[in-house]
């Protein structure tokens, strides 16, 4: 996704402005500087001014969109972290500080675009504004004050109720339907792996996989959660290294596919669900000659999203505990993506991957494999 361009914020004042200001005690009389230094009072605080409105440009593709608001440019501990549905925002609890804030857009299948630009917001000057400037580049917006009905000398008869003019952020339209996202992906593996088997048969199995793919479908729900659904599958043919040293063993083919279901929650980096892996196991055929035997694991499965970490690099971190035939399996498997807005309607991912495997059983079938990939995810 795209970053926002930020619509610069306005300032909102009360409708009923003179009012407001009457409630409210001067903070900046003599008297009443040197009775609150004495007794501190709950008008302590600076007079409320208004609401401020924060706006920015739509990004197509977009299910919401993450505003961090912080009197720190770095963003390490920001006042406001919130995910609005629209392209607007209003924030009323706010201090007379120097603010910096930035918007990015969202989908609720987990992914996360770039950062707008920082922008910085001056709110120390609110008090001493009379114009429309709250600061550079930030308006001021009037409304109508509403004051006492005009004295006459027949009786007032009791008017009807109206609005007070107010500036309020657009009604929410109807969730709409949402599509379905589609993502594929095209790269390659290099494997390094030791596997023992229970005929005494230790074999070293290391090289590229040069065919990987992947497709992954991620679907919406009435709630505005999301069901996704991952296949993988990459192929190799391994031989024997050196060939001089083992001429019985043929070359070894294997196929390798998975299958993830997760349920992803909405505005929560937290997804889960099931996982379902073939791995091949050696088994010794001949004195001289070993061949792959096929497990089907099986089990559960949970993933961990980070956007926009370090480096404008994301990251999702999965573990998966998997079964069969009196195996078990664990797996560790970390996903690090660097986003390229090449296409407005498509997204592309540069994406390295570090898995991490190990699996023991009763059958003194054991192993470990690593495992390190680079590959190209597009969705749209």
């Amino acid at each position: 996704l795209a970053p926002p361009e930020l619509i610069e914020p306005k300032l909102r004042t009360p409708a009923n402005e003179e009012k407001y200001k009457k409630a409210t005690p001067d903070q900046g009389s003599i008297l009443q500087k040197i009775f609150s230094f004495f007794i501190p009072t709950a008008n302590a605080k600076a007079p409320y001014k208004g609401d401020l409105i924060f706006e920015w440009s739509q990004v197509p593709g977009a299910d919401f969109y993450t505003i961090e608001i912080s009197s720190n440019p770095d963003f390490q501990a920001p006042e406001v972290i919130v995910n609005a549905e629209s392209e607007k925002f209003v924030w009323q609890n706010y201090a007379r500080e120097i603010y910096y804030w930035r918007v990015a857009g969202g989908q609720k299948g987990g992914r996360m675009g770039l950062f707008s630009k920082i922008q910085k917001l001056n709110l120390k000057n609110l008090d001493s504004i009379t114009g429309a400037e709250v600061s550079p580049g930030v308006k001021l917006v009037r409304h109508l004050k509403i004051g006492p009905p005009a004295k006459v000398n027949k009786p007032i008869e009791k008017p009807n109720p109206v609005d007070v003019p107010r500036i309020v952020p657009s009604a929410q339209a109807p969730i709409e339907k949402k599509n379905i996202d589609f993502n594929f992906d095209v790269g390659f593996y290099y494997d390094y792996s030791q596997l023992k088997a229970s005929s005494d048969v230790v074999a070293n199995f290391n090289g590229f996989r040069p065919y990987n793919l992947g497709f992954e479908a991620v679907i919406p729900t009435a709630n505005n959660d999301a069901l996704s659904a991952k296949i993988n599958y990459n192929y190799i043919i391994w031989k024997a290294d050196p060939e001089d040293k083992y001429p019985f063993q043929p070359k070894l083919p294997e196929h390798r596919y998975g299958l993830t279901l997760h349920y992803r929650t909405l505005n929560t980096p937290w997804s889960y669900g099931l996982r379902i892996e073939q791995l091949s196991y050696p088994e010794r055929v001949d004195l001289e000659e070993i061949q792959l035997k096929s497990l089907l694991f099986y089990g559960v499965s949970g993933s961990y999203f980070i956007p926009n970490s370090v480096f404008d690099l994301s990251s999702k971190h999965t573990g998966n505990l998997l079964i069969a035939d009196g195996q078990m399996q664990f797996q560790l498997m970390n996903e690090f993506l660097y986003r390229w807005d090449l296409f407005s309607r498509l997204t592309t991912d540069m994406v390295l991957e570090l898995n991490l495997k190990y699996f023991s059983g009763s059958q003194s079938q054991s192993g470990f494999l690593g495992q390190f990939g680079i590959f190209i995810r597009s969705g749209f």
